[in-house]
């Protein structure tokens, strides 16, 4: 590994570990709704579904899961009164899984700490940096997402 790649491991374990803590940070202020943090990412996805509501495979493919993994957290934020389940008015066969009013409190929440967060961060950066950070993020994504799907194809074969 080269001292680029060296530094730039350090630097995202080091980053990765600090956005986790400030989610946990995030999920204890607000204990009454008894929620982890993988369950506000959930519902952030739900979310941004939008007023259609969004498929559970929709939901593994956000987050990462297998579907029936995504199933068991969809059913247990359902029993939880976060989230329902109602079959699509399009398609009758297809469910489509929707934020309650419990759910869109809770989505609120994290994107106003999500937005508060940011706006600060963001403030310490002059357009060009900003403008860098997005650039190279994009690109930190798009490998990492590459990677994903090249690991998912090699296990299929296997």
């Amino acid at each position: 590994m080269d001292d680029f790649a060296a530094r730039l491991n350090e630097l995202l374990d080091e980053a990765y570990l600090n956005i986790l803590s400030m989610e946990e940070q995030s999920v204890r202020s607000c204990t009454h709704l008894g929620l982890s943090t993988g369950e506000f990412h959930l519902i952030q996805v739900v979310g941004n579904g939008g007023e259609d509501g969004i498929s559970v495979s929709e939901i593994a493919d956000a987050i990462h899961v297998a579907r029936p993994t995504a199933s068991v957290a969809v059913n247990k934020l359902a029993r939880r009164g976060f989230v329902s389940k109602e079959r699509s008015a399009r398609d009758g066969r297809s469910i489509r899984v929707r934020l309650t009013r419990q759910g869109r409190l809770a989505y609120a929440y994290h994107r106003y700490y999500h937005r508060q967060l940011f706006n600060r961060l963001t403030a310490e950066f002059s357009q060009e940096e900003k403008a860098a950070l997005i650039k190279g993020v994009e690109k930190l994504n798009r490998i990492f997402l590459e990677t994903l799907i090249e690991g998912d194809k090699g296990r299929e074969k296997t």
